[in-house]
């Protein structure tokens, strides 16, 4: 009779921890999370333009920066798995080349992606991912942007960026909705 019971206890608490699983995150997904977040940490952002062209930056301002010929030409793109070694022994997480990034609302339904937003009443930049062909997000997360000064050698290339007509900046559109951001699990 114990051995009845332990084993249905077993059974039914098995199937109510495994009902309770979320699908699990995609690895491509959160590895551009690493990617992407990593841009606004202080190693990046000191060799970026952004608080030269923002000196008070807040986090809608990075979206548009980022979104710019200016800020795409920082993404951390590996053009060989050669390249991509290089970067992460040197600590970056290079972008998936599967993962699409977007600002504001989603606009590659049928690949991977991650919709970036910035929530300046937050102070926070907030990400959501999809799988191809979802329309529910697969993960979320936010980060903060850290506060540095661009090193000389930063300050220079952009000020030369800048004067070759490089634009700094991309124009918010204001008709974007948000993509959505999941409910934390109960």
């Amino acid at each position: 009779m114990i051995t009845k019971r332990c084993h249905m206890a077993l059974l039914l608490g098995t199937v109510m921890v495994l009902g309770g699983c979320s699908a699990s995150q995609d690895a491509e997904l959160a590895e551009a999370v690493k990617a992407a977040s990593g841009m606004g940490k202080a190693r990046h952002l000191q060799r970026s333009c952004f608080y030269i062209i923002h000196p008070n930056g807040q986090p809608s301002d990075f979206i548009g920066y980022l979104f710019s010929d200016l800020g795409a030409a920082e993404w951390p793109i590996a053009l060989d798995p050669i390249e991509a070694e290089g970067m992460k022994a040197a600590g970056i997480t290079p972008l998936p080349e599967t993962v699409r990034l977007s600002p504001g609302q989603r606009q590659y339904l049928t690949q991977k992606e991650l919709v970036l937003t910035g929530d300046d009443a937050k102070g926070a930049i907030e990400i959501v991912g999809y799988l191809a062909n979802e329309t529910q997000p697969n993960l979320a997360a936010t980060f903060t942007l850290a506060t540095t000064t661009p090193d000389e050698f930063a300050q220079q290339l952009c000020q030369s960026a800048l004067e070759s007509g490089i634009e700094p900046g991309i124009r918010p559109e204001t008709d974007l909705d948000v993509a959505p951001v999941p409910a934390p699990a109960p």
